[in-house]
Order: C-alpha cells, then sequence, then structure tokens
C-alpha cells in the first residue's frame, strides 16, 4: 500500500475515533479507507491538507468548550479554560513527544502538533469541567457529614501523626503539595526520618515530578541547589535516610517550555498559562507517570512508592488523578499545604465548596474515619504547616 494511503488511513483513525464513529468501532479495513477518503478526497495527502483540517478542529472544539463553560465555570482555575494559541513546543528536546504513540504524529509540522494539542486539551477540558462539577455536588451533598465527622487527633509532631495514620499495609503513599512553601519540605524530610524509623525493614522508594525519568540525578540536584534549594534539600534527605529518589517527570516536560495562550473572556488579564498544567498537559503527564511507575514497580516489586508531586495529580477526585489508577486498596493521599493560603484562595474544591459555614480552611488536620467521605474530599489527610514548626535553613 502507497506510503500515502498508510498515513491517509492513520489520519482518519484519528479523526474518526475523536468524533466516536461507529465504523471505527467494528474495526472495518473497508469503511476505514472510505473515511480516509472523505478525510483528504482523491488527492495525494499532504501537510496542508492536515493542517487545515486540525486548526478547523481546534476552532470547533474549542466553540463546544465554550458553550460547556457557559452551563458553569465557577469552580475552574485560568489553566482549565480553552486556548487560543501556543508559543513554543517541545520538539527541540523531542520530536516525538508528547504523542509519539500516533503513527502519523512524525509526519505533522509543529503547527499541526499544536493544532492537535488544543483540541485534546478542549476534548480534556470538558471532561475536566464534567469530573469538578460532579466533585462539587458530592461536597455539596455530603457538607454535614464531612464537617461533623471529621476526626480529631491529640496535639503530636505532624510527621509522627502522618506515619502513625498511613496504614500498614499502604503500598502508594501519594504526598501532594502545594509548591512553592518551603516548610512542606522541612516537614518531608522529617517524615521520612519517621517512617523509616516505623519500618525500619521496608524498601521505600521516593517518585517525584521534580526529577526527569532517567536523568543525571546527582548533577541535578547540584543544579537544583541553587534554584530551589528546599526541593534539592527534601530530596537529598530521603536519599540520606535510605529511600530511593527515581524521577517521574518525561524529559520534554523537565527541560521543555510552552504558553498556551488563553480566551481572554474567561481567564481575564491572566491571559497565558503553561503548557503542562492545562487538562490535556496533566493527562499525558500522569499517563507518563502511571507508566513509569508500573515499570518500577517490576524492578521494585515489595517496595512501598511514595509519589511526591503537587495535589492536583494526586487528589482522588481531580481530573486523570493518578490515586484513581492505581490498587485502591493499597492507596493513602495526604494533601500538604502551607498554613497560609496563597493570594487568600482556597485550597481545593472542599475549602471553596464549603466558605464560611464549614471552615474546613481553620482545620490544621482533616481527616475521617469513613473511606467515602475521603474519597469526595479528595485526600485520606490534609495538614496545614506553618513556616515557625518548619523553618528552613539554607544548606551549605
Amino acid at each position: 500500500m502507497p506510503f500515502r494511503w498508510l498515513l491517509c488511513i492513520y489520519f482518519a483513525l484519528f479523526v474518526c475515533l475523536a468524533t466516536g464513529q461507529e465504523a471505527l468501532a467494528q474495526g472495518a479495513a473497508k469503511r476505514i479507507v472510505s473515511a480516509g477518503r472523505r478525510v483528504v478526497g482523491n488527492e495525494n495527502v499532504n501537510a496542508a491538507q492536515i493542517e487545515k483540517i486540525l486548526a478547523n478542529r481546534s476552532l470547533r472544539t474549542q466553540a463546544r468548550q465554550i458553550e460547556n463553560l457557559k452551563k458553569g465555570s465557577q469552580y475552574l482555575d485560568n489553566e482549565d479554560f480553552p486556548g487560543l494559541r501556543i508559543t513554543g513546543w517541545p520538539s527541540h528536546y523531542d520530536s516525538n513527544a508528547p504523542y509519539g504513540d500516533l503513527p502519523f504524529w512524525k509526519y505533522l509540522s509543529d503547527q499541526a502538533k499544536r493544532d492537535y494539542f488544543l483540541s485534546a486539551n478542549n476534548r480534556a477540558g470538558a471532561l475536566n469541567l464534567k469530573i469538578k462539577q460532579q466533585a462539587v455536588k458530592n461536597i455539596q451533598k455530603n457538607l454535614p457529614a464531612l464537617w461533623d465527622e471529621r476526626l480529631q487527633f491529640a496535639p503530636q509532631p505532624f510527621e509522627k501523626l502522618l506515619a502513625d495514620v498511613i496504614p500498614a499495609n499502604a503500598k502508594y503513599i501519594l504526598l501532594g503539595e502545594e509548591h512553592g512553601h518551603s516548610q512542606i519540605q522541612v516537614f518531608l524530610t522529617k517524615f521520612f526520618k519517621e517512617y523509616k524509623a516505623k519500618y525500619p525493614g521496608r524498601k521505600v522508594v521516593l517518585l517525584t515530578e521534580f526529577l526527569p525519568i532517567n536523568g543525571k540525578k546527582t548533577l541535578l540536584l547540584q543544579d537544583m541547589k541553587a534554584e530551589d534549594p528546599a526541593y534539592a534539600y527534601v530530596l537529598n534527605s530521603a536519599a540520606s535516610n535510605g529511600i530511593a529518589v527515581k524521577g517521574l517527570e518525561p524529559k520534554y516536560v523537565y527541560f521543555g517550555e510552552g504558553i498556551v495562550h488563553l480566551d481572554p473572556q474567561w481567564a481575564g488579564k491572566e491571559d497565558v498559562t503553561g503548557l503542562w498544567i492545562t487538562p490535556e498537559g496533566m493527562r499525558l503527564r500522569n499517563k507518563a507517570w502511571l507508566a513509569r511507575i508500573k515499570e518500577l514497580r517490576q524492578a521494585y516489586p515489595d517496595a512501598v512508592f511514595m509519589i511526591y508531586a503537587g495535589a492536583d495529580h494526586l487528589a482522588y477526585n481531580s481530573f486523570a488523578s493518578l490515586a484513581s489508577q492505581l490498587p485502591g486498596e493499597e492507596v493513602f493521599v495526604a494533601h500538604l499545604f502551607a498554613d497560609t493560603p496563597t493570594d487568600n484562595e482556597a485550597r481545593g474544591l472542599l475549602e471553596a465548596v464549603g466558605e464560611d459555614k464549614y471552615p474546613f480552611y481553620l482545620e490544621e488536620v482533616l481527616s475521617w474515619k469513613d473511606a467515602s467521605l475521603r474519597r469526595i474530599a479528595g485526600f485520606d489527610i490534609r495538614l496545614l504547616l506553618s513556616d515557625k514548626n518548619y523553618p528552613f535553613k539554607k544548606q551549605k
């Protein structure tokens, strides 16, 4: 079969799968070829045709997502809104990123790849909106129980509290943080020591978004000491406590750049966001992280995996949640936040929905005995950490 028809068929698969056509679900080769003809006509496939199709698809999915947003977007963040265009692209680092598994991907220009991402992001944004809306409904329905049934704990160091409440059989301890607060890293250094003291014979592996997959860890940590000393501190502390440290982030994310220019009617003045914190960016990263976790599980079948990343990646009730894709009975999610919220914003959906009537934002420790309430809240425990209790001193 001539190459142009192979590319035609591959591209037809993408178009039809993206729109849910039944012909491909049935897998009939004759219909696939027919779909390919509808996509590119009877002429040879060329880049200009494909780019036009992708550009039009980007506009159509954006229009659909805008209609979705008009029905309710109260709890969305700026990065959740539709993108108009992308500046930058990771091709300079990895020409196959981020959709190298698609047969036609390597034949697209960078602009066609940007349009593909924007279309995928609009679809991911629509699903993200549905998931957040459902999460809000679940929280609203259960607010009295979430407030009345929260557990009370005796005063004690938070690192000991966390080590004690994590079930002994937990093999995936998800440490979801609010970025940029050094007291969280200081707390984690103490928690690592406490956990290892409690389970001295256990193999523990720390997997983190703050290092790339198969990166040169020693060199990167040296660089991190100058740029992000608190993060270098926590990772070095893990290693010094006998915890293996592994990177989760794809290199094209860790080293790459990309800016999405957002629709200003939704995002307002803050009309740009990072490529990799959009709904599709988060989905792709969590997909890559999960693949890496499964790979490392083969190498460390009995180890406890501590997964250290942003809270939005790990919450039970978030879009593309990593927690929901791991064995539920072996997962424990701890959210770690500063005791003073950034810009006085709510720390997640529970605080945003509860507001002043149910002031979860005043609770230093939040947890519940009922596992279903934990899933609704998005975490098993949440700690508010103070820099007075966990001060950071730059290491030499």
